[in-house]
């Protein structure tokens, strides 16, 4: 069993993926008690489940490293088990049933229910980012001493709209995501390598459509294209409010860098997890500009500041301190 150095390339992904969770998942921690709004804390925790789900995407290529050659299985194509031109990608796959693949062949059930139901609900996350500049300055900084404005029914409708119709994707993208995985207990995986690197996934749309299976095509680009516009018209809008122009250009690269994936699946392979490595850090770098209370000291954006956060000052501390001021 040789192992393909092109899997080194999705573990370097992972690592970097790594750093990112470790900065998202203490913002949330940290602003348990700060005193910040709910939104902002789901949005963390969205953001939390897409980066761990990219880092167990690049951690299983980086396994199919190991598995990259179809003599590392007990399976020879015959009339039942041939070697099939894939439509997805035109690649040749051969079907592996699950009991002669690998174990962590399996990773891929929890990704396909992430990458269908919840990915396309991080839309909502670039819209609480845009409805968290309206108490900003044109340079993107808190204004000091004064209050959260309430939102306005606008704002409030936007956000329902874009929560119900991510929900209404998602839902199908689970739907879609059983069939996947029942197809794949039923008739096994269909395995091809890229760069030496094993890649297992589940039969086509067409294949299930054809045995009976509940699935709707074109889901997965649907789920994904939504976020990706999503956050693109959004990034427009916190830059006309903050002149924040950075924002913007970093979003539309992203989106055009996951938009020409189709053009070569040999670039999709290492870019797909690459750009959502920009994509999901883009939106963490906007909670630190945004997601802050109003009053407040601006957040420190440094590299020192994001990677060891201080511990932040929680609201009952504040009571506590304004009080001891006043009594002395």
């Amino acid at each position: 069993m040789a192992f393909a150095a092109g899997g080194l390339v999705l573990l370097f992904v992972a690592l970097l993926e790594c750093v990112l969770l470790w900065v998202v998942g203490k913002r949330y921690y940290d602003r348990r008690h700060s005193g910040d709004r709910n939104f902002w804390q789901w949005c963390r925790i969205l953001l939390i489940l897409c980066v761990v789900g990219v880092i167990w995407d690049c951690t299983r290529f980086f396994l199919g490293g190991f598995y990259g050659e179809i003599d590392d299985f007990d399976v020879e194509p015959n009339a039942n088990n041939s070697w099939i031109e894939d439509d997805r990608d035109k690649t040749y796959t051969v079907v592996i049933p699950t009991e002669k693949a690998p174990g962590y062949a399996a990773m891929l059930y929890p990704l396909l229910a992430l990458h269908l139901g919840v990915v396309p609900v991080v839309a909502c996350v670039a819209v609480e980012i845009a409805i968290a500049t309206k108490n900003l300055n044109h340079d993107g900084t808190n204004s000091a001493n004064s209050k959260w404005v309430d939102d306005s029914q606008k704002e409030k409708i936007v956000r329902i709209a874009v929560f119900v119709v991510a929900c209404a994707i998602g839902l199908i993208g689970f739907i879609n995501a059983f069939s996947e995985v029942a197809v794949t207990e039923d008739f096994g995986y269909e395995w091809s390598q890229k760069f030496g690197v094993a890649v297992f996934r589940t039969r086509n749309g067409t294949f299930m459509l054809e045995n009976g299976y509940v699935y709707i095509e074109g889901m997965e680009l649907t789920g994904v294209v939504y976020f990706g516009f999503g956050a693109f018209l959004t990034s427009i809008y916190v830059w006309q409010k903050t002149n924040w122009l950075t924002y913007a250009v970093v979003s539309f690269v992203a989106l055009l860098g996951q938009a020409i994936g189709g053009v070569s699946s040999d670039y999709f392979f290492y870019a797909s997890n690459a750009w959502e490595l920009v994509s999901f850090g883009l939106l963490v770098w906007a909670d630190f500009r945004f997601f802050n209370q109003i009053g407040s000291e601006p957040t420190d954006l440094s590299w020192k500041a994001l990677l060891f956060p201080q511990r932040m000052t929680t609201v009952s501390e504040l009571r506590l301190e304004t009080k001891a001021n006043d009594e002395a």
